[in-house]
């Protein structure tokens, strides 16, 4: 490797490539091919350190908890295109078929997603919003006291841009299922890493740990 030059992805010439877990069956389900929708986007979590040039300390910041599920991802046009994807495999290019048995679908459902997602749109004359959220009691002992999968909102993107966490009113029809809010003030990243410990929040039952905000 003499010849590589510091900083440069090396895993094509190690042969590294990125390790897709089996799916579980209530989370697996028929796919098709993601919609071409403009401004469609990912989430990922990252390590604060990758943002440590962007995150001031006493600059105001929403905190948020960081829930033990797995990513949901709903898409909606103005014209009425409507899917579900996850993390994984919206990476991949697919969404997921509509289905009785799927965790994904059955959480969305419940939430009245599709309908609280087109308030959005008429309210606010978006062509695309786009909800992130996680769906709990996936993960094993991480129930949240709840019996079935159940969605918590933690992002929306208006044609690609994202907006307040719940406290704007384009997004009130959000407020009763987004992920609890542990911090709203200046930032500090001592104390955002004392609000990542302990338990969880969203219950106020502290069944269980967080996984972090």
């Amino acid at each position: 490797f003499e010849d590589v030059p510091l900083g440069e992805d090396i895993s094509a010439r190690l042969g590294i490539t990125e390790y897709f877990p089996p799916i579980p069956v209530e989370l697996a389900g028929d796919v098709y091919p993601l919609p071409s929708v403009p401004n469609f986007g990912h989430f990922d979590v990252e390590q604060p350190r990758v943002f440590a040039e962007e995150l001031v300390e006493g600059e105001q910041v929403f905190i948020t908890e960081k829930l033990h599920g797995t990513q949901l991802s709903a898409t909606l046009t103005s014209d009425g295109v409507f899917f579900i994807t996850s993390k994984g495999l919206a990476k991949r290019g697919v969404a997921l078929k509509e289905s009785d048995s799927n965790a994904y679908w059955r959480a969305a459902r419940d939430a009245n997603l599709r309908v609280r997602m087109e308030d959005i749109l008429s309210k606010t004359g978006a062509s695309v919003v786009q909800v992130f959220g996680e769906v709990v009691r996936v993960q094993k002992g991480f129930h949240y006291g709840f019996e079935k999968p159940t969605l918590r909102v933690y992002e929306t993107r208006l044609d690609g841009v994202p907006t307040s966490i719940g406290h704007e009113p384009v997004i009130d029809c959000l407020q009763d299922i987004y992920v609890p809010l542990v911090w709203n003030g200046p930032y500090s990243a001592e104390k955002a890493t004392e609000l990542a410990k302990g338990n969880e929040t969203l219950t106020g039952k502290g069944l269980h740990i967080k996984e972090g905000v």
